[in-house]
């Protein structure tokens, strides 16, 4: 990818940022979406659609190139505000409704193992208002496969569909005794993918339609759920006004590989 771009160090930060965010959008790479949102911001006028360079950013479980929650609409349609130069139109839609979050564990001293099982039953008491879920799954390998993004690593190091003897390790983690290595002896399994979320500023969340998911630290209840065309996760989108404002990217289980277009539900519009 080659860019025409001239610089100019008189011009302000956050408009060397908007400008190279819009420049890669158009064409064609939404993976820098997942680099921005207002949970990363720390440049005043800098717009959620472009990333903070300057900013410590979460790196996540796993690659978003190993999801495509836009199925087969793989062709971004972004239209510039005429009026605003902060603000884009990408072509997608608002497929739930954020209903629950878990409480993030503060950040203090404590052992792996009391953050995890602080985060548990946070989790859990969301977890125990879902009767079904909307995949057909069962609520607990949902469950599990969430706080994995249902993806672990294979011999060769490659990220892969986590195989369902995973959902039996999760107990055993529950039941390490030790806060240190908190490997479990029979499996050989460190708790590290299921503490992720715990670690890496993301929070679980349940949506209106019972989907779970792993949202960006700051998301509330009433943000939004989106897919775009052309982006390979979702996105947490907060209203504000008219127009709304990216939180960050997301893992919905089961709205990760083109689910979202076969939903009754689904609309597209101009987010």
């Amino acid at each position: 990818m080659s860019f025409d771009i001239q610089p100019d160090y008189a011009t302000p930060t956050a408009t060397v940022y908007r400008e190279f965010a819009r420049t890669v959008l158009k064409h064609g790479d939404m993976r820098i979406l997942s680099d921005a949102g207002k949970n990363n911001h720390s440049i005043a006028g800098l717009p959620s659609s472009a990333p903070d360079w300057t900013a410590w950013s979460y790196k996540p479980f796993v690659s978003v190139s190993v999801y495509r929650a836009c199925g087969a609409r793989k062709k971004i349609q972004l239209v510039s505000s005429p009026t605003n130069p902060n603000t884009v139109y990408i072509m997608g839609g608002i497929v739930d409704t954020v209903q629950f979050v878990s409480k993030s564990p503060p950040r203090e001293k404590r052992s792996p193992l009391k953050r995890v099982v602080n985060a548990e039953f946070q989790r859990r008491a969301l977890v125990e208002r879902l009767d079904i879920y909307p995949t057909g799954e069962d609520i607990f390998e949902a469950y599990w496969r969430t706080l994995l993004y249902d993806r672990v690593e294979d011999s060769n190091g490659l990220a892969v569909k986590a195989p369902p003897e995973y959902g039996g390790y999760y107990p055993e983690v529950l039941r390490a005794s030790t806060g240190r290595s908190l490997r479990s002896a029979s499996h050989g399994l460190t708790t590290a993918p299921f503490i992720y979320d715990v670690e890496a500023g993301e929070q679980f969340c349940v949506t209106q339609n019972g989907y779970m998911g792993n949202a960006p630290r700051s998301t509330l209840p009433g943000d939004k759920i989106c897919v775009l065309y052309g982006a390979r996760v979702p996105f947490v989108l907060r209203e504000e006004g008219a127009s709304y404002r990216i939180i960050g990217d997301c893992y919905i289980h089961g709205l990760m590989d083109g689910e979202a277009f076969q939903l009754k539900h689904w609309r597209e519009e101009m987010i």
